[in-house]
């Protein structure tokens, strides 16, 4: 799934003009960057003006794609070949992003759930709003600091920030997820597991369910690297995996309010429980054991 980015105004060549950065700049000064352009140009400060209302749409592609470490690796390796062709620098400025491999159901669910699960989100939240209200998602901010350190090899500093956002939103499945590589990294490999199968039963409670396919070939994997016999024997016990195949032409619009009115659902009731039961009966399957 492709997100076309449009740099339209002459002052702007790249995402990093945008922001008034230099293309070295870490996530720090990223993240500062992009606190005061917000604040310059955000439309509620100019009585609506349409201007400003594009230019601050630009300022939060910019922070989405620049504080991302994958999102910006593919970024500059666009630039470089822009940079090499005459052909691509006489079509203009636009920049087609190719999303990665999701980890949820979908792009549009990654994205949503590393945005709405654990942040603030407005009583009228829609996906403008969310974009707007950017700068108030702390926990997207510091996940996203988590993502470039672990991109650039500082394991145990990410695998601390990511900590801390599963404690802060310990129901949103990209935080567990990272949490997880980052254990695997550090060799700690029950703790990924243990993360992993968490999410699994995350994504089960979900209404309706998430399916997790690459999660859980993933935590089948790890089950049977480093757990062998046991691990195969609770693979057993774990549903398999299945493929769920997107329609690439799809809306992408779309994608994203199917994804939003999953995740803003109100919760699904929890069952009654019988005089003198402390525990709601258990669901089938250990994958979360």
């Amino acid at each position: 799934m492709a997100v076309k980015y449009q740099l339209d105004d002459p002052r702007w060549a790249t995402f990093y003009d945008v922001l008034g950065v230099d293309a070295a700049a870490d996530f720090t000064a990223i993240k500062k960057a992009y606190y005061k352009r917000a604040k310059d140009c955000h439309p509620d400060r100019h009585d609506g003006d349409r201007d400003m209302e594009r230019q601050f749409k630009v300022v939060v592609a910019a922070f989405d794609v620049l504080s991302d470490p994958e999102k910006r690796q593919g970024y500059d390796a666009h630039l470089i070949q822009q940079l090499a062709s005459e052909e691509a620098k006489a079509s203009g400025r636009d920049f087609v992003f190719e999303s990665v491999e999701s980890i949820l159901d979908t792009p549009a669910d990654d994205y949503l759930e590393e945005l709405v699960v654990g942040n603030y989100v407005p009583p009228d939240a829609n996906l403008q709003t969310l974009l707007q209200d950017l700068e108030q998602t702390t926990l997207f901010v510091l996940f996203r600091e988590g993502k470039t350190d672990l991109f650039a090899g500082r394991v145990r500093r990410a695998h601390g920030i990511f900590t801390r956002c599963v404690q802060e939103s310990p129901h949103n499945i990209l935080y567990r997820f990272y949490l997880a590589r980052a254990c695997q990294r550090l060799r700690l490999y029950a703790a990924a597991e243990k993360q992993l199968g968490i999410c699994v039963r995350i994504g089960r409670r979900r209404h309706p369910p998430l399916h997790l396919s690459g999660l859980r070939h993933k935590l089948y994997s790890l089950r049977e690297k480093h757990r062998g016999v046991i691990g195969r024997i609770r693979n057993l016990m774990l549903p398999a995996p299945t493929s769920l195949t997107l329609d690439a032409e799809g809306d992408m619009v779309e994608e994203h309010a199917r994804a939003m009115r999953k995740l803003l659902a109100p919760p699904k009731p929890e069952p009654r429980l019988l005089p003198g039961r402390e525990h709601p009966p258990e669901q089938s399957g250990n994958d979360e054991k």
